[in-house]
């Protein structure tokens, strides 16, 4: 009698607890990372899509509501109080985040009323001014303040900055020349990628990146980018009518997408370098990182060193 006590007791108890669990999931609408989906904001609301799955009706799909953004990005909470990561979304020139049921402002602006392109990873959300290549950064303590000029970009690609979970940001070019270009949290150029496939076009909803796949989402359409060394092969996946009134494109921080590391070398003949390298794999809810060195001989600099490693990996000197 007992035993049925208890075990009746204990079946009540997870029942409760299921009706809570389900009603508190329901109620709070947050993203997971890392996950695959690209989400676009586009009037009243924020819109999830599944790349690994054909466009239907249901593909793209309604998500949150936007609260007004006009740009969005998708990364750690800067903000210290909610969850983590989540939406930060730039409303009438003020950044906000979602805390999964509300918009929560921060009271902090971009720094500029037009920088309105956000972009985060790490511990930064980068803002990109489309028409002057301005980039502006924030880390949660006060507003965006203007960290660098990426000179010649004037409007030249997608007005949108992705970022990986190092805190370094990339910007996308699309009209000549082209390339997609990554900076570390200081503005620093670190890698350049060529690109080929994709059309000569200005301007732009957005782009992402998810490990070594490139998104992007422009006036002659949707695209997919393969990486492959130093270059990017663009083919197009959907018309951008797929895509109705996109402003903007976001997804979780991706891993570092380099896959090749280059550099140079000043430091006299016959020098010899470490460079240390590390690397990033997701494995199920926890990252293992592999780390390492290699000693390179450079016999008359500036000579280019080529450093073949894994996908998410970073180096240094």
């Amino acid at each position: 009698m007992n035993e049925i006590f208890t075990l009746k007791n204990a079946f009540t108890k997870m029942a409760i607890a299921m009706t809570l669990f389900f009603s508190i999931s329901a109620k709070a609408q947050l993203p997971y990372c890392p996950d695959t989906l690209i989400y676009y904001v586009s009037g009243a609301f924020i819109y999830k899509y599944a790349p690994n799955t054909p466009i239907s009706a249901t593909n793209p799909s309604t998500y949150i509501p936007s609260g007004g953004a006009t740009g969005i990005s998708l990364n750690n909470n800067l903000n210290g109080a909610g969850p983590s990561p989540t939406f930060y979304g730039v409303i009438a020139g003020n950044y906000s985040y979602w805390n999964g049921s509300s918009w929560i402002a921060t009271g902090h602006s971009t720094g500029n009323a037009a920088a309105v392109n956000p972009g985060g990873g790490g511990c930064y959300i980068y803002n990109l001014l489309g028409g002057t290549g301005d980039v502006y950064r924030y880390n949660g303590s006060g507003p965006g303040t203007l960290l660098t000029t990426i000179t010649g970009f004037s409007g030249g690609g997608p007005f949108d900055l992705a970022s990986d979970v190092d805190g370094n940001f990339y910007i996308l070019k699309t009209t000549t020349p082209q390339y997609l270009n990554m900076y570390d949290f200081t503005g620093f150029l670190l890698i350049s990628y060529t690109m080929s496939g994709m059309p000569n076009v200005s301007a732009g909803a957005g782009f992402v990146i998810d490990g070594s796949t490139v998104y992007v989402l422009n006036s002659s359409g949707f695209y997919k980018g393969v990486l492959s060394g130093f270059n990017i092969n663009f083919t197009l996946v959907a018309p951008n009518s797929a895509f109705p009134g996109a402003g903007d494109l976001a997804n979780c921080p991706t891993l570092n997408t380099g896959v090749t590391a280059h550099g140079f070398s000043n430091t006299g003949p016959w020098a010899v370098i470490t460079i240390r390298w590390r690397c990033k794999q997701q494995v199920g809810l926890q990252q293992q990182v592999m780390a390492g060195a290699v000693r390179v001989l450079l016999a008359q600099p500036p000579i280019r060193w080529l450093l073949p490693i894994q996908p998410a990996c970073i180096i240094a000197l």
